[in-house]
């Protein structure tokens, strides 16, 4: 298209000037000839009507190409009364949707093609395996070149762009949250723990009201918030405006997110544009707020890294317990090391820009407290589960001491508990790929073309009875738990250096009789984060942080359904992640053994 463009704009400037009578293609007065000026115009519009023509073959030839390989696939047609059941259970959620996935999937097997319209494929995969084999290859997300995304989240956001372009970001992330902040998440979610009362009612009885998706949220973002920001974030009015700023941000973007070309001209959209606009100026607030509270924190005589204390000084043991050196919380030497490249990069416009912090609070802040808020409301609901939840840890930490990080390594029920809870709610009911730049082969004779959105429904498969059996439907940690001689033997067939860890560590607590839990096989279509390239990076920091903070609350409280409180446990999809609605109402009754 260029080069037409290009050739047309040599032709133009080539062309000889035309003559008429004897003027040598000039009026009287030197001007060109009106003759001269229409034969350049029109050759001008041909050249531009050429460009167009040949886009838009290329675009017809492209739907062609997708009707046509689309029509190779398994599932229904392009009707236009799948087309209408499609938008009509889109409208009502991702629920409902997914009900007509299930049904289509009875009736057309594994792999299922839907048009969700007539230029828009999505191929639902209710294959493990091929499932698997989807999520190791295709590194791309869905393309959302959307200008609300771009205003919330940075035109770079980790979360949307092409693979390409964030696999460095991932590596540096991967080496923050999965490196130094691991080390100390267990430290900070007691912390926020004592603080109980920022985010909880008290009443005259001593007992703590709250409501569990908000409370979960407040705690979820104050964990994070500490890691990336520092001790001082859950204190800072900014920092609570920041948050409920996202909040509302993100349940308006599904809206705003359809449209291709923004309507810039709606006062509702200008409206989120200013909001976008004052989550970046507090973003810099937080940051700027943080540095000159940590330069404070860490060097009181000399704001030089000279006089710091070196986190590379200190053992694993300090690191992971959160203790402190020389006076000083070794964890704020290297969140200071962390708001020092947050900084930096904020005025540099590089790696960890204003809208992409908002988006790693975002999505790291908003999944975990989904996970979080359904371990809470499940072991509310089920009194049983949560007493053997809290015998386990009384049993490993006591009932004084707080759990440390190694104690709730050996809480093994707890583990299962939280997994079986994130099995029935998943933080997002889908998983989508996209090949871009090539055709895709999903299994021999299956090959969605380029362009095509590839599904995994995470929610379906963690239902699936094939894989959970017939009660897949119901609340069961002990799926996850095995036998201790069944699981080393397991274990033992992978890597006998796990083996001989796991072993050695039932030796010294004495746990040879108990049951112990097991990750989930591959095979079992267990997606809480994903897998392949573009897994979740945080999941080792969201899993140590809830267990950490759950382990914490049941050691301390007994958790109760409010009077009034919904009994029936029905998944929407809120902030773009799966709860509970309506959120339980929750009450924390002290234990009479406090922490």
């Amino acid at each position: 298209m260029m080069l037409l463009l290009l050739n047309a704009s040599v032709w133009w400037s080539s062309l000889p000037e035309v003559q008429t009578g004897g003027g040598g293609g000039e009026d009287p007065a030197g001007k060109p000839s009106c003759l001269t000026w229409s034969y350049k115009f029109n050759t001008l519009i041909w050249a531009i009507l050429i460009v167009v023509t040949s886009v838009l073959l290329k675009k017809v030839g492209q739907l062609l190409r997708l009707w046509v390989m689309g029509s190779c696939l398994p599932g229904p047609g392009l009707q236009a009364l799948v087309a209408r059941s499609v938008i009509r259970a889109k409208a009502d959620g991702p629920l409902k949707l997914l009900e007509l996935f299930s049904s289509l999937h009875k009736q057309h097997g594994s792999v299922l093609k839907i048009w969700m319209g007539p230029t828009q494929l999505l191929v639902s995969i209710f294959d493990v395996r091929i499932v698997n084999e989807l999520l190791e290859k295709a590194h791309d997300r869905v393309p959302a070149p959307r200008m609300a995304l771009q205003l919330a989240f940075g035109k770079g956001s980790l979360f949307f762009a092409p693979f390409s372009k964030v696999e460095g970001r991932r590596t540096i992330y991967d080496r923050e949250f999965n490196g130094k902040n691991l080390g100390q998440v267990h430290a900070i979610a007691l912390k926020v723990i004592q603080k109980l009362g920022l985010w909880a009612t008290l009443d005259q009885d001593g007992n703590w009201h709250t409501d569990s998706k908000s409370f979960s949220q407040s705690i979820a973002f104050a964990v994070l918030g500490i890691s990336i920001f520092g001790e001082g974030y859950v204190e800072w009015a900014a920092a609570r405006e920041f948050e409920k700023l996202l909040i509302s941000i993100a349940d308006e973007i599904s809206g705003w997110v359809r449209y291709t070309v923004p309507p810039v001209w709606r006062p509702s959209f200008i409206h989120f544009w200013r909001k976008c606009n004052r989550l970046k100026h507090l973003t810099w607030n937080l940051v700027a707020e943080a540095h000159k509270n940590l330069q404070t924190a860490v060097c009181p005589i000399d704001n030089t890294k000279d006089n710091m204390v070196r986190s590379d000084d200190a053992t694993p043991e300090t690191q992971s317990e959160g203790v402190t050196l020389n006076g000083k919380d070794n964890y704020k030497v290297e969140v200071f090391e962390i708001v020092e490249t947050l900084k930096s990069n904020l005025v540099t416009g590089k790696i960890l820009g204003d809208g992409r912090v908002s988006g790693m609070m975002y999505h790291g802040g908003c999944t975990t407290a989904g996970i979080l808020s359904g371990i809470l409301t499940r072991l509310a609901h089920h009194p049983d589960i949560q007493a053997k939840v809290y015998a386990e840890i009384k049993e490993v930490c006591g009932s004084n001491l707080a759990p440390s990080q190694s104690d709730v390594k050996q809480l093994h029920y707890l583990m299962a508990s939280l997994h079986e809870s994130a099995r029935l709610l998943p933080t997002a009911p889908f998983l989508q790929r996209c090949s871009l730049q090539s055709d895709f082969q999903l299994a021999p004779g299956l090959i969605v073309p380029a362009g095509a959105i590839m599904a995994a429904p995470v929610h379906l498969l963690h239902l699936n009875p094939v894989c959970w059996g017939n009660d897949s439907a119901d609340f069961n940690p002990e799926r996850f738990l095995k036998p201790k001689s069944e699981f080393c033997l397991n274990v033992k067939a992978n890597s006998s250096h796990i083996h001989n860890e796991l072993d050695q560590t039932q030796k010294d607590t004495n746990m040879s009789e108990k049951r112990v839990f097991q990750a989930p096989p591959l095979d079992s279509g267990f997606l809480l984060f994903g897998t392949g390239a573009r897994s979740c990076i945080g999941a080792n920091f969201a899993l140590t942080e809830i267990l950490s903070l759950v382990a914490a609350l049941v050691q301390g409280y007994e958790l109760k359904l409010a009077p009034g409180s919904p009994k029936d446990l029905t998944p929407k999809l809120e902030n773009c992640v799966l709860q509970y609605s309506p959120s339980a109402r929750l009450i924390l009754i002290p234990r009479r053994t406090q922490i």
